[in-house]
């Protein structure tokens, strides 16, 4: 009976990680457009007295959650004029500040203001977008476990079997019974190789010294001669046919690391495969996905786009803190 509600437990769950998958698939990354309105409303100044003096403010409501970086890693990609990129290059702290209704973003023009605020909500948005993306990936890394396992197992015991058989074979004709022993042989057999190719190389100059002999006119060819050059080529005939046997059984024992190496990584993938397909883990793993999805279908401030009223920034003219009444400035803004 017990067996029975934990199988359809894990039915269930396998049926709502199908659902979570479409959901995931489904959302879409909002849009947007920000527009921006001026108000004839002025706002002060950070300071009293600012080089060059700003004529101009940006305000983001409510501003929070915005990416803000000190100058010059901040704005990326806008082209801000010099007058600006002065301003923020002195006096960072006194252009960007936090105040109660929102981030306020100070510029000598109306361009400037616009260029500014743009910079900050998209920059805002895309790292929250590579929040969500890395979100989506863990999710769909979760979804594809059982089935990658269930491949592992399906193609890798096979394979499993064909490798041990061919390992058999050769450990029967490569006078070797595991891989230290192979790797030996096949150095040995390496060094071996190297030995018979010098004797080649010898008897082949050997040959090739006879046979221009033989075709000088001047040059009587005698019998021990050609006695002196079927043994050079009985000699070089044998040394080739040794390098070829040797070749080969190089070639078996080199085989036979490659596959000892596969056998031990495919045993490997399967244990893994084999542990990710038994009951507690597939509950565990279907427990995860309906986390992720329901994490997916409410997505937190830090995986949606910035907060920004109305998808709107207003522009506000600037006074000189020296006409303003005294309690109305705004503490700085933290960098990230």
């Amino acid at each position: 009976m017990k067996a029975r509600r934990k199988a359809l437990l894990l039915a269930v769950l396998a049926a709502l990680a199908v659902i979570a998958t479409a959901r995931a698939d489904e959302y879409t990354w909002p849009e947007r457009e920000i527009k921006f309105k001026r108000s004839d409303e002025a706002i002060p100044a950070a300071v009293a007295r600012l080089d060059p003096m700003p004529k101009y403010v940006a305000v983001i409501a409510p501003g929070r959650g915005l990416l803000i970086r000190r100058w010059p890693d901040w704005p990326p990609g806008k082209v801000l004029s010099e007058q600006q990129e002065a301003l923020l290059a002195r006096r960072f702290s006194d252009a960007v500040v936090q105040a109660s209704e929102g981030l306020r973003l100070y510029a000598v023009s109306e361009e400037d203001a616009r260029r500014m605020a743009t910079a900050v909500i998209e920059a805002s948005d895309e790292r929250n977008r590579r929040r969500f993306g890395a979100y989506v990936e863990h999710l769909h890394r979760q979804q594809s476990l059982i089935p990658d396992a269930e491949k592992t197992i399906a193609e890798g015991e096979p394979e499993l079997k064909t490798i041990t058989s061919r390992l058999e074979e050769l450990r029967r004709v490569g006078y070797f019974r595991n891989r230290a022993e192979a790797e030996k042989i096949a150095g040995d057999l390496g060094t071996l190789l190297n030995q018979i190719d010098i004797e080649i190389a010898g008897r082949e100059a050997e040959v090739k010294v006879l046979t221009a002999k033989f075709g000088e006119p001047s040059i009587r060819v005698t019998e021990s001669m050609r006695e002196m050059h079927l043994e050079i080529e009985v000699d070089l005939a044998g040394a080739l046919v040794r390098k070829k046997k040797a070749q080969d059984a190089r070639a078996r024992a080199l085989e036979y690391v490659a596959l000892s190496v596969r056998r031990s990584l495919l045993r490997t993938e399967l244990e893994k495969a084999q542990s990710t397909l038994t009951a507690e883990a597939r509950e565990k793993i279907a427990q995860q996905i309906l986390e992720l999805e329901r994490g997916l279908a409410h997505p937190n401030e830090h995986m949606r786009p910035v907060v920004v009223r109305d998808n709107t920034v207003f522009i506000h003219p600037v006074i000189p803190l020296a006409t303003t009444r005294p309690g109305s400035g705004a503490a700085a803004p933290k960098a990230e």
